[in-house]
């Protein structure tokens, strides 16, 4: 296990039926490449020992004999072995043959679940295989410090009320489910689909394993189904038809999983099976696992906002474009307005709250001239974003009025008595002139002031207070800016209007920036929000695993190295880590304020019920732990 990643495996051996010393052999050779790999538990398929389609001869003497030999060898050669493994086999209890899941480690024998049959409980009992003792029952559970899991056979995963879903509801945070069901056509999807459902509304992981090539051809045919699944994502599956033995490998996240846990009401002590999570500790057996620091097999994606695969890409894209100008079109109905007023810069933000609105107009069949779009050049305007703007507004047909705000600012500073030189005060002052022009124009045009700031923003604070921050609805404030960016370029590829598709593009290429500095003399921007903040793609990730999976400093790091792989180094990331966890905490009190917006995904900022926190939390906790990674990398380096 590493940074609570648990570390688990399918194993699909090429088997024989009833040759229990090959099957053995290729059970213990794949537990040996899994423990080499770093697995802390493999599962391997129903009745692996001697092979699923053995038929009537399970009630042969001579036949479980061979069992019994098999366990014992698989026992005795991966008795050095750290990984947990689990194996199917029939299973003498009393004067019954029972389908079992023995749990071994170690040479040592854990426990085995036997499949109770559908609403029957196997009350837990002890028995002998070549000499050795241990419990055998359909309530038996594996706890070791930081989880537990439980083991399911057969057709449980099919059935109404699960004996798999009562142990989650009972804190099993693991599933393993051991199968032998044959090929079908269409089977693979339907079984996918079960697998990852499954997952989801247990808030758990899941390793499913069926048997493969080897088994009886008679009558069916198996092809080896594993999927290993987590809280409803498939993050390993085995290939179909494969002649081969199959060794599939993937992690669990754990830290994740409690977390999405502890916040579902149905697993914080309120379900009905409290009763029997308490009688289930009677039948709880301890084990342990190995913690290391070894990269992990999965893939964490770098950016959680905006999938890599091209068509789930524009599907976000559409229902994140859709969700904005409908919400807003609704709060035009309600409100009763027939204008809107934005502001519209030449950047990301306001281009994409510009088209929102556009599509919330045309939802509504208001005429388009109802939008006044405004753009207010000041002193660090350039000429590329002013452009693209009038561009943009004059292809969509809306009303476009133009506002220097440069005198209204020069007339402040002196106001105030300040020099006009370029500090905090001389950005902010931009800001809210842009801001008090947007609101007075809506107050005359009886409008609505639509706002452009991003989640990015609003979680790094980067706006001005009762400025950019400031509108009458925010159609972004649900919108990372690595999304707003995929969404800008998803318009772009979509739209009729050449002159629209040329500013979208550009605008998209643009880099970010408030421009609210003077250029430099050769006309260059001397303000890029990126070289200041760190790059929006790390502000993002790093946003996403805060806020959805409450991710410590250390796993956050640890998750960073492995989604960006060697992009960035060990000091950058720190360096924008620390940023954001500044930022976040001492931002808060922008947020507390901050105006309605529709939420787009599982990360909302709104103070509304999405994101509560008091405007003085200290961060100091948080930031301590990068100080100590800090000075860890330090002291390695030396």
């Amino acid at each position: 296990m590493t940074h609570e990643f648990l570390r688990v495996a399918a194993g699909v051996p090429r088997l024989k039926p009833a040759d229990y010393l090959h099957n053995a052999d290729q059970i213990i050779a794949m537990m040996r490449k899994a423990s080499k790999r770093g697995v802390d538990i493999i599962a391997f398929p129903h009745m692996a020992i001697m092979g699923s389609t053995c038929g009537d001869l399970r009630f042969d003497q001579r036949y479980n004999e061979g069992v019994t030999l098999g366990l014992a060898g698989v026992l005795a050669l991966t008795r050095s072995l750290p990984i947990v493994g689990i194996v199917g086999v029939p299973l003498r209890v009393g004067d019954c043959i029972r389908e079992a899941a023995v749990v071994f480690q170690s040479g040592r024998i854990l426990g085995a679940v036997v499949n109770g049959g559908l609403g029957e409980r196997f009350p837990t009992t002890n028995v002998q295989i070549a000499g050795v003792p241990f419990n055998v029952g359909s309530d038996l559970r594996f706890r070791c410090k930081t989880f537990t899991f439980a083991v399911t056979l057969g057709d449980d995963l099919f059935r109404p009320v699960s004996t798999s879903a009562q142990c989650a509801a009972e804190g099993a945070s693991v599933l393993f489910h051991l199968d032998a069901m044959p090929t079908q056509v269409g089977r693979h999807d339907a079984l996918r689909d079960v697998v990852r459902e499954h997952s989801r509304r247990c808030i758990a992981g899941l390793v499913y394993v069926s048997a493969g090539h080897g088994e009886s051809s008679t009558d069916h045919f198996f092809d080896g189904e594993a999927f290993i699944a987590d809280r409803g994502r498939i993050v390993a599956e085995s290939e179909p038809f494969s002649a081969d033995e199959q060794l599939l490998i993937s992690e669990v996240d754990l830290a994740a999983l409690s977390h999405d846990r502890f916040r579902s009401p149905y697993f914080t002590g309120r379900n009905p099976f409290a009763p029997q999570a308490q009688r289930s500790l009677l039948d709880t057996i301890p084990f342990e696992v190995h913690t290391d620091d070894s990269p992990l097999r999965r893939t964490i994606p770098p950016h959680p906002f905006v999938p890599e695969d091209a068509t789930a890409r524009d599907r976000r894209c559409r229902e994140t474009f859709r969700i904005q100008s409908h919400a807003l079109a609704e709060r035009l109905r309600h409100i009763g307005l027939r204008r809107a007023v934005i502001g519209i810069s030449g950047g990301l933000d306001s281009t994409l709250a510009l088209m929102v609105t556009v599509a919330a107009f045309d939802l509504l069949k208001l005429p388009r001239e109802g939008i006044i779009g405004v753009t207010m050049p000041g002193f660090g305007t350039s000429d590329r974003t002013h452009d693209n703007a009038l561009a943009l507004m004059a292809s969509e047909g809306i009303t476009l009025r133009e506002i220097s705000i440069r005198a209204a600012c020069e007339q402040h500073f002196r106001d105030i008595g300040h020099d006009g030189s370029p500090d905090t005060t001389y950005e902010n002052v931009q800001a809210r002139e842009r801001t008090q022009i947007l609101m007075d124009l809506a107050n005359m045009e009886g409008a609505l002031v639509v706002g452009t700031g991003d989640l990015s923003e609003l979680a790094l604070g980067w706006c001005t207070f009762n400025g950019d921050h400031m509108s009458m609805y925010g159609v972004n404030a649900g919108v990372p800016k690595t999304l707003v960016g995929a969404v800008v370029r998803w318009l772009a590829r979509r739209t009729k209007h050449p002159e629209t598709r040329r500013a979208l593009t550009d605008i998209a290429d643009t880099p970010i920036s408030p421009e609210l500095l003077p250029p430099s003399p050769d006309g260059a921007h001397t303000q890029q929000t990126e070289r200041t903040l760190g790059p929006y793609e790390l502000h993002d990730f790093f946003l996403y695993r805060f806020m959805r999976f409450g991710d410590s400093p250390r796993r956050l790091l640890f998750l960073a190295e492995q989604a960006f792989g060697g992009r960035y180094t060990r000091v950058e990331l720190l360096g924008v880590l620390r940023t954001f966890l500044r930022r976040f905490f001492a931002q808060q009190f922008k947020r507390n304020c901050m105006p309605d917006g529709p939420a787009i995904g599982s990360i909302s900022l709104s103070p509304r019920g999405a994101w509560t926190m008091p405007s003085d939390a200290s961060s100091a906790l948080w930031l301590c732990a990068v100080e100590e990674m800090e000075k860890a990398m330090k002291e390695g380096e030396k």
